[in-house]
């Protein structure tokens, strides 16, 4: 399985000139950023056609990153 961590880095460096898209979804590939779309599948549509099965992100721009944190506890009666 194909990391995205080219694709992540390439999204940070850019995040500076995307933030004015914020809530659009942009299209990586590598150190490429291919298009910003309004949606989710209009990136996925174009991206499956521009790149086929080579790897590729779509990542919506948001200036600040949601983390979840999930815990599990155990507990012994």
């Amino acid at each position: 399985m194909e990391n995205l961590n080219k694709e992540l880095d390439t999204y940070a460096l850019n995040l500076p000139s995307l933030i004015a898209s914020a809530g659009k979804f942009v299209v990586i590939s590598g150190e490429n950023v291919a298009g910003i779309f309004d949606t989710y599948n209009d990136g996925l549509k174009f991206a499956y056609k521009e790149f086929g099965l080579n790897p590729f992100l779509i990542k919506k721009i948001s200036p600040s990153e949601h983390v979840s944190f999930f815990t599990r506890e155990l507990s012994f009666a």
